[in-house]
């Protein structure tokens, strides 16, 4: 499950809110509040029968900076560095993030 900062809202009559759409899949007051103060595109919640966990994919800041991008800002960015370089749009957006992708090459 993902990071929700409301996990913890009740509902209205008739309408549910997050905390009981969470009762109604088995999770408990603990397992509401982890989710609920889990880093946002950083970790998530796993529960099954095999076990629960909250756990992180791992994952460094190059493929963060294309797979953890949402905001309007971010994505209007993204494609108008693409409309202005269609090859050479990614490198263009890592170094305005900030992300030094010359190290994650392999040297020959």
């Amino acid at each position: 499950m993902l990071p929700n900062e409301e996990a913890e809202t009740k509902g209205a009559e008739g309408v549910p809110g997050a905390v009981d759409l969470y009762r109604m899949i088995g999770l408990n007051d603990r397992e509401i509040q982890i989710i609920k103060t889990a880093k946002k595109k950083r970790q998530y919640y796993y529960k099954s029968i095999l076990g629960r966990r909250l756990f992180e994919l791992g994952l460094g800041n190059l493929a963060l900076s294309f797979v953890a991008i949402s905001s309007k800002e971010d994505l209007t960015e993204v494609k108008k560095l693409i409309n202005e370089d269609k090859q050479n749009w990614p490198f263009k957006w890592l170094e305005m993030r900030g992300v030094h992708y010359e190290k994650y090459l392999e040297k020959t």
